[in-house]
């Protein structure tokens, strides 16, 4: 994890335990193109959860991230933990999946893609045909 293009020690941020072993613990990526801030891992020892441990990790981490410019910071999951500080659902996941049949003397066809787009309005379904082949 730390030989990563934008990973940076500053940004990650551990809270000791008082017996002086690991309590909590935030890992913050920092991307300066786009100004993003994105929170992963975070992990908080069992004897020490309910403290706000956790929650004190990952906002140090941001605020170091926004000291850094960021302007925005992202985290991959809706769970209750980060919507309980903040962090609000952007969007929702969609799942791509492509399948294919051999064809005529083994040559690649052109694939029959179904996208779906997902907004506040509902799912909206978009198909389009990409000639070029799969490997």
């Amino acid at each position: 994890m730390q030989s990563a293009p934008n990973f940076r020690k500053d940004l990650n941020v551990v809270i000791v335990a008082p017996d002086g072993g690991f309590a909590s613990y935030c890992g913050m990526w920092y991307e300066p193109c786009h100004r993003i801030a994105y929170v992963e891992p975070v992990a908080t020892d069992p004897d020490y959860r309910r403290l706000g441990l956790g929650e004190a990790a990952v906002l140090e981490a941001a605020r170091r991230c926004g000291r850094a410019g960021a302007t925005v910071a992202y985290v991959g999951t809706a769970m209750p933990f980060y919507l309980s500080f903040g962090f609000r659902p952007m969007l929702r996941l969609s799942v791509w999946q492509r399948s294919w049949r051999p064809y005529a003397r083994d040559r690649p066809r052109p694939a029959r893609v179904r996208c779906v787009a997902v907004s506040e309005r509902g799912p909206t379904a978009l198909t389009r045909t990409n000639s070029a082949s799969i490997q």
